[in-house]
C-alpha cells in the first residue's frame, strides 16, 4: 500500500495514527520520502544540500502521521511528490 493509499484509507476511517502507519512513517525505507525516492537503507540517503529539504519534509510527515494530522500529511506528501516530479523531469529518470 502506498502512502497516498494510506492517506485515502485514513480519510475513510478517520484514523491516520495507526500503529502500523506510525511505524512505517518513522523508518526512512518505508516513509513517504523513502517510498518516493526508493530508499532501501538509511545509508542510501544522499548527504547533499538538496536532500536537506527532503529530510525535513520526511520528518515533518512522520510527525503529522503520529499526531493524526491528515491534512498536514497530505500537503507534505504533495510537496514530496512535486520534488520527485522535478527530479524526474531534470534527470529523465524515475
Amino acid at each position: 500500500m502506498t502512502w497516498m493509499e494510506r492517506l485515502e484509507e485514513a480519510e475513510r476511517t478517520g484514523k491516520l495514527e495507526t500503529e502500523e502507519n506510525i511505524m512505517l512513517a518513522g523508518n526512512w525505507t518505508t516513509c513517504a520520502v523513502g517510498e518516493m525516492f526508493g530508499i532501501k537503507k538509511e545509508a542510501d540517503i544522499p548527504v547533499t544540500v538538496a536532500w536537506r529539504g527532503l529530510v525535513t519534509l520526511g520528518l515533518d510527515f512522520s510527525i503529522a502521521v503520529q499526531d493524526g494530522k491528515l491534512d498536514v500529511a497530505k500537503e507534505l506528501l504533495t510537496q514530496i511528490e512535486a520534488i520527485k516530479a522535478m527530479q524526474v523531469k531534470k534527470d529523465g529518470t524515475e
